[in-house]
């Protein structure tokens, strides 16, 4: 709407627009006088109608602002509305959900990380069992040569030692060698070295064993001692680039 014109509303959804020169032309269009509720808008600075036009219209209403009309009729539940991508439309939860979608994010890569390590200690934990039975399999198996179906090696070793004795003496001699069998095996399965042979007497167990050096067995004693175990190493031979080396643990509350 210009300053030199007016905008007639003639119903909800009607009207037309007049320049200033034309709207003494007003009550003289078909149909004018049969609408009396007919509104007249003009802006401000713009000049005052004709006397017959003032007297014809039912309202009459000044407007600062173009604008400010034209918001006063919008419709939103019926207007089209041509904004996009994050000026368009949304929801309530689709705002929500644009405020605390990196938020979100890094609360499932936190969730997906501590999954991921969940998974890796288990794993590392499944893979030390494995290497622990399997040092203790290979104890029976030196300990009890004649066994040929191993299902259960700690089990089985019980069961045996078991069927060799059979007072309170020999029952302690059992507790005492599964003592120091548990408490030295998980040591002796992480250390680089082959085990040669095993034997309990006299409440020590005697070990025979091959490692890399001289240097590897002094860490072996310092682990074992650290175990709760009491070491004696009763000879260290080289031999080529490996050494070979007796042992007897004894538990430390002798």
């Amino acid at each position: 709407m210009e300053t030199a014109g007016a905008l007639v509303r003639t119903g909800p959804r009607d009207g037309f627009f007049l320049e200033a020169a034309s709207l003494e032309l007003l009550p003289l269009l078909p149909g004018i006088a049969e609408r009396p509720d007919f509104t007249l808008y003009q802006h401000d600075a713009a000049p005052e109608p004709p006397a017959a036009v003032v007297e014809l219209v039912a309202h009459r209403q000044q407007v600062e602002e173009p604008t400010t009309l034209l918001a006063e009729g919008l419709d939103e539940r019926r207007a089209i509305n041509l904004l996009q991508g994050e000026y368009g439309p949304q929801a309530g939860w689709e705002r929500h959900w644009y405020r605390w979608r990196w938020p979100a994010a890094l609360l499932l890569l936190l969730l997906l990380l501590q999954a991921g390590l969940g998974w890796w200690e288990n794993r590392q934990l499944r893979h030390h069992e494995q290497q622990l039975a399997a040092a203790i399999e290979e104890v029976y198996r030196q300990t009890f040569p004649d066994s040929r179906r191993v299902v259960n090696a700690r089990v089985q070793m019980e069961q045996r030692l078991q069927e060799l004795g059979g007072g309170s003496d020999d029952g302690d001699r059992r507790r005492d060698f599964l003592e120091l069998l548990g408490a030295g095996g998980e040591t002796l399965a992480a250390a680089d070295l082959q085990l040669r042979g095993l034997r309990y007497r006299d409440g020590g167990l005697d070990l025979e064993l091959e490692i890399a050096s001289l240097q590897a067995l002094d860490r072996l004693e310092e682990e074992l001692t650290a175990a709760g175990l009491g070491v004696e190493i009763r000879s260290a031979t080289s031999r080529g680039e490996r050494v070979q080396a007796r042992l007897q643990l004894q538990s430390s509350r002798r």
